[in-house]
């Protein structure tokens, strides 16, 4: 992965995921089942994904929309999950996930989760490759795994 922009008024998550080698798996990455958000102790449920139309392909941004009963997501703690299991590349390997609170992710192994724990004090949280400064002065740890504010 990329970049994560995480928009909670919107209830909206963009991600990039870059593959190096076959190109992304399009069934694999607009799967619900590949992702999750929980917060303020619930699961909520993710309604829609949509990608950019030159699938498949080595790069892919992904929007993932979050429904919270047609209401605002209050401000808070939450985390977003993409499983590596569900996401893979058309050669059938795993996402390597592994978020460090550097971009990109991974660990250069096959597998593992980029997990991410998201509080937002504005309405909008992006975190790149191209931003480090500002990662590496939002991230604080929680379970081992960092917050992006």
């Amino acid at each position: 992965m990329t970049n994560l922009e995480f928009r909670r008024l919107r209830r909206q998550i963009n991600i990039s995921f870059q593959d190096d080698r076959s190109g992304l798996d399009p069934a694999r990455v607009i799967d619900r089942a590949s992702y999750s958000f929980t917060g303020r102790n619930r699961l909520f449920p993710i309604t829609g994904i949509t990608t950019t139309p030159q699938f498949p392909s080595t790069h892919a941004q992904v929007s993932i929309s979050i429904t919270n009963n047609g209401r605002r997501l209050r401000a808070g703690r939450f985390r977003f999950t993409a499983r590596s299991g569900g996401i893979e590349d058309l050669a059938g390997n795993a996402l390597d996930g592994e978020f460090t609170g550097r971009f990109p992710s991974g660990n250069a192994q096959p597998g593992g989760h980029f997990v991410a724990g998201l509080q937002p004090p504005r309405r909008i949280v992006a975190v790149s490759l191209h931003s480090p400064r500002l990662l590496r002065a939002s991230l604080f740890g929680v379970e081992h795994q960092p917050i992006i504010r």
